[in-house]
C-alpha cells in the first residue's frame, strides 16, 4: 500500500465520533460552543484526468482523512500518487541517453466543506495543499544491457488542487463524493517536462468513512 500512514489515520480518526460530540449533561463551558458536532472519517480517493505533458487520461490513486466538524468542515490530510503515461529517451551526458518513465505525487493538507450536510445529496467544496515530487526513473532494460545507471532526475514542487462536487448521505458510517477539479502544479523544474506540463483538470470520487450525522 502505498499510504499505509494515511489509511490508519483515517481509521482511527472515524472512531472517535461519540467521544468527541458534548452531551447534554456536559457542564463544560466552549469558546465556539457545546452543540458543535465533532468526529473524524476518511478513506480511498480515486481520480483520472490529463496531464499537459501528456495526450491520454492518467490516473491517481491515494487517501486521506481529518477531524470534521459539525458533519460541515473537514480538516486533515491527504496522499496521492499519479500514473502517467510520460516516457522518453534523457540525454544524461554527451554519449549517453537512457531511456526513462516519470514518476509524480503529492501530499498535503486538506479542506473539505459540505453545503447543507443534512440533505441526502448536498455540494462540496475541497482544497488540497500539499508538497510532493515528479522524477525521471531510468528504465531497467539499460540497466540489464550494462549501460551506466545513472541516479533518477527528481524536483520538488507544491500542488494545489481546488474541486468541487456532489456528496451522498448513504449511510451515518458512509458517504462517497464525486467531483471535478484542477491540479496546479508550481515550481517546476525537470528536463524534458515543461513548467506547466503537470498541471491538469481531473474528475475523482473519494469513498469517506467516518462518523457523520446522529453516529
Amino acid at each position: 500500500m502505498k499510504y499505509p500512514l494515511t489509511f490508519l489515520f483515517a481509521a482511527l480518526l472515524s472512531g472517535i465520533c461519540v467521544a468527541g460530540s458534548p452531551s447534554s449533561k456536559d457542564s463544560t463551558q466552549y469558546l465556539f460552543g457545546g452543540n458543535i458536532h465533532v468526529s473524524g472519517g476518511g478513506g480511498f480517493m480515486l481520480q483520472l484526468g490529463n496531464l499537459a505533458l501528456e495526450n491520454g487520461l492518467v490516473t491517481g490513486t491515494g487517501g486521506g482523512g481529518g477531524i470534521i466538524f459539525d458533519d460541515r468542515l473537514l480538516l486533515g490530510g491527504y496522499g496521492m500518487g499519479l500514473s502517467t503515461n510520460a516516457h522518453r529517451t534523457l540525454q544524461v551526458n554527451d554519449s549517453l541517453a537512457l531511456a526513462a518513465r516519470l514518476s509524480f505525487g503529492h501530499g498535503g493538507f486538506w479542506f473539505q466543506y459540505s453545503l447543507g450536510p443534512e440533505r441526502a445529496i448536498h455540494p462540496v467544496i475541497n482544497m488540497q495543499l500539499g508538497w510532493g515530487g515528479a522524477t525521471w526513473k531510468f528504465d531497467g532494460a539499460d540497466r540489464d544491457q550494462g549501460n551506466k545507471y545513472p541516479q533518477d532526475i527528481s524536483d520538488l514542487v507544491m500542488v494545489i488542487t481546488p474541486s468541487v462536487g456532489i456528496e451522498f448521505n448513504i449511510k451515518p458510517w458512509f458517504r462517497p463524493n464525486v467531483y471535478i477539479g484542477y491540479r496546479y502544479v508550481d515550481g517546476l523544474e525537470l528536463q524534458d517536462v515543461p513548467s506547466d506540463g503537470l498541471n491538469g483538470f481531473f474528475g475523482g470520487l473519494s469513498l469517506l468513512f467516518g462518523g457523520f450525522g446522529n453516529c
